[in-house]
């Protein structure tokens, strides 16, 4: 009996020592909901008539990616007809952080971001249309807010509002008898813990 007991000290000890080290490990890493808002609004200044669309944040998506040694973001509606903007960050990103401005037309500015805007809506059951907007093809205003960005995890967070001034009616095909109106197109919205692909 003597000789068994050392040997049940010994199991018991390290029964405890294993319980410990496991109450000591760390708590694993959960990847953090990403979330997102977009919205997009059509004026007309000639007319003041204007309207929009709010995207249910359900439907909406989001990534990011390297491209060309840039980080490029995109965010769309998900549903069809699908709406998208997407932007190229500069090359000081991302060790500069803060409010960056669209490219435009206008003066060139310093980190500015290569903006793009596609407008989706079906003109028929059969016939989808897209159009493209460009930060550098019109009188292009607003700000990239990046309010966080985590490296080693591969999030990013932030808002935007980005206006094109000056541009062709979007919806010009619906209305075909009709001068093609000049329009103000914003698209605007909010990403929280946005994928960045590796």
């Amino acid at each position: 009996m003597r000789k068994l007991l050392p040997s049940l000290v010994l199991t018991v000890l390290s029964l405890v020592g294993a319980s410990c080290q496991k109450n000591d490990d760390p708590t694993p890493y959960v990847v953090p909901v990403a979330t997102y808002e977009m919205y997009s609004m059509v004026s007309y200044p000639a007319s003041r008539e204007s309207g929009g669309i709010s995207h249910s944040p359900k439907d909406l998506l989001g990534r990011a990616a390297w491209e060309n040694g840039r980080m490029a973001l995109y965010l769309s509606s998900g549903n069809l007809p699908v709406n998208q903007v997407r932007f190229l960050m500069p090359s000081s990103f991302p060790g500069k952080l803060g409010t960056f401005a669209p490219e435009s037309a206008q003066a060139p500015m310093a980190d500015e971001v290569q903006t793009t805007y596609t407008l989706s809506y079906d003109l028929t059951p059969t016939t989808r249309l897209s159009k493209i907007h460009r930060g550098r093809d019109y009188a292009t205003e607003g700000r990239l807010i990046i309010t966080a960005y985590d490296g080693p995890r591969n999030l990013i967070s932030g808002s935007y509002e980005i206006t094109f001034k000056n541009v062709a009616d979007p919806y010009a095909e619906l209305l075909p008898n009709l001068p093609v109106r000049n329009s103000v197109v914003v698209v605007g919205g909010e990403f929280t813990n946005l994928p960045i692909k590796p």
